[in-house]
């Protein structure tokens, strides 16, 4: 079944997530920022009502339409203007098309501008690391071996639709469940263009010639409350802390 939003809790569709033909770079980034200024604004008009809840079952309410929310927007509105930002080992572009971003970065930065409180010091973390301190660990799945395809796809369709995080050897990114479609959201390292792109689960790609697979899946009800509140996010599972180094904030 098909879930819809209600009508006020909806981006406007008059906010472009993609350069039309001739346009200028810098109406990319300004649509850019609508969209996220005005998710903020969705944020905060959902919060208002959490807050206001009488009761857990009205406050379970409201993270769903959250949940909903944010899923749609990442996908649509948030992912899409990073395609063909192209990949570097230390890049931390924040704005989409513009200089180099890493894969790390290109997880940590679009959830920071979803309005998740993401500390930036996160994208140094290995990558398991990063999808423990963001789930819960009933909503992780462990491949390893080289595990199938197929295996990994059972796994994510079972757990339903929305939002998944995977790690791999040397590599992050974001799985999409939509509708039955799975995407692969991440910025490759591999030629002939190093850049943001979005593939198939099954197309040849980091993922599928991993050895170790981690995902996890986000917009859990404890995540989406720290979206909604403005909590931070600590990083619990650091490796910096355990090996004796200090990882920037």
């Amino acid at each position: 079944m098909r879930v819809f939003l209600p009508a006020a809790l909806v981006l406007p569709l008059l906010v472009s997530v993609s350069l039309s033909p001739g346009a200028h770079a810098s109406d990319g980034v300004l649509a850019y920022r609508e969209t996220l200024a005005t998710l903020e604004d969705r944020r905060r008009s959902l919060a208002v009502r959490y807050f206001d809840a009488a009761d857990d079952r009205t406050r379970r309410a409201v993270l769903a339409d959250g949940r909903i929310l944010v899923f749609e927007a990442l996908k649509d509105r948030v992912f899409p203007p990073w395609l063909g930002t192209p990949w570097d080992f230390n890049g931390t572009s924040r704005t989409p098309g513009q200089g180099s971003i890493a894969c790390g970065s290109f997880v940590v930065f679009t959830l920071q501008d979803a309005g998740f409180r993401v500390p930036t010091r996160m994208l140094r973390q290995p990558s398991e690391n990063i999808i423990k301190n963001l789930t819960t660990s009933d909503a992780i799945g462990r491949f390893s071996n080289g595990a199938p395809m197929h295996r990994i796809a059972a796994f994510i369709r079972g757990r339903g639709g929305g939002l998944y995080l995977v790690g791999l050897d040397n590599h992050v990114g974001f799985l999409v469940n939509d509708g039955g479609r799975i995407t692969f959201w991440h910025s490759t390292y591999l030629a002939p263009r190093p850049a943001v792109i979005a593939q198939d689960l099954f197309e040849f790609s980091p993922l599928t010639v991993s050895r170790y697979r981690v995902i996890g899946k986000l917009l859990g009800d404890g995540m989406m409350r720290r979206w909604l509140v403005g909590e931070g996010f600590p990083v619990v599972h650091d490796y910096f802390r355990r090996v004796g180094v200090r990882g920037s904030e």
